[in-house]
């Protein structure tokens, strides 16, 4: 017979030497579970096998490349990839393709300065500007008037807009906002331009009066012989007679007689 806890007349529990049947079996399933590796580490880890899917690590690696903002080596990127143990042609074409440096290619190769050394890779952003110096320098390039949007800037300089609404404001650029007051589109400014407006001519403009009420704008405008907006549109009335008769052209009769001399005439020849 089993003890009792403190001298009561309840049983002490015996332990069990095995546990129930299905107990072991979920704790594998669990234990396999928490050692699978995620959907998003299976295609990391998975080696690109095609064109396309190497196509699409490196839109995965010009993200790497943008965020870093600064040359990376082949090895930092295929580490963040997770795809260093691909074979040895997989990552060569890998490299290949990154190396093409071609315009439209938003990753930029650097040969190694060296025979020896290790070529680095980096964003190639819209427009090779990265701070207000190389926004200004850029600028006094151009031989152009097109200004650039605040948008393709982002692309290589993240903290733009802050830096181009002070600008703005000091006479550095010409901006263009939007309604809530984001920079849209820049120029460069010429500040000697910026030419002060005697106050003779500002006391001549503020002097003229505007007619405040429109009735009084109307009759100044009709007395000037101009026709203002408020005017009635004279309708003119569709003409509704029928459309004239188009009538067919008739020829003359055509005959041979310049040829007289010339035809033979078979007429009584008929039958």
């Amino acid at each position: 017979m089993s003890k009792s806890f403190s001298g009561s007349g309840v049983p002490s529990p015996s332990p069990s030497n095995t546990s129930a049947p299905g107990a072991s079996k979920r704790k594998r399933v669990v234990e396999s579970n928490l050692n699978k590796p995620t959907a998003v580490q299976q295609m990391q880890r998975r080696q690109p096998t095609s064109n396309l899917e190497i196509l699409a690590q490196m839109r995965v690696a010009e993200g790497f490349l943008r965020d870093k903002d600064k040359p990376c080596t082949f090895t930092d990127i295929v580490n963040y990839l997770s795809i260093q143990n691909a074979d040895q042609a997989t990552l060569q074409t890998f490299a290949a393709v990154m190396q093409r440096n071609k315009p439209d290619d938003k990753i930029k190769y650097n040969p190694p300065k060296t025979g020896n050394g290790e070529g680095t890779y980096e964003y190639n952003p819209t427009y090779p500007i990265r701070n207000k110096q190389d926004l200004m320098a850029y600028l006094q390039k151009q031989n152009h008037a097109i200004g650039i949007k605040v948008e393709d800037l982002k692309d290589g300089w993240k903290d733009c807009v802050s830096i181009i609404t002070n600008m703005g404001g000091t006479g550095e650029l010409l901006v263009i906002a939007d309604k809530q007051g984001r920079p849209k589109v820049v120029w460069q400014d010429d500040k000697s331009l910026a030419n002060e407006i005697s106050s003779d001519i500002q006391m001549e403009w503020h002097a003229i009066r505007i007619p405040g009420e429109t009735e009084e704008l109307r009759n100044k405008l009709i007395a000037a012989g101009q026709t203002p907006s408020s005017a009635a549109r004279k309708v003119v009335a569709a003409k509704t007679g029928k459309p004239k008769r188009k009538t067919a052209r008739r020829g003359g009769r055509t005959t041979n007689v310049h040829m007289n001399g010339v035809l033979k005439d078979y007429s009584e020849t008929r039958r």
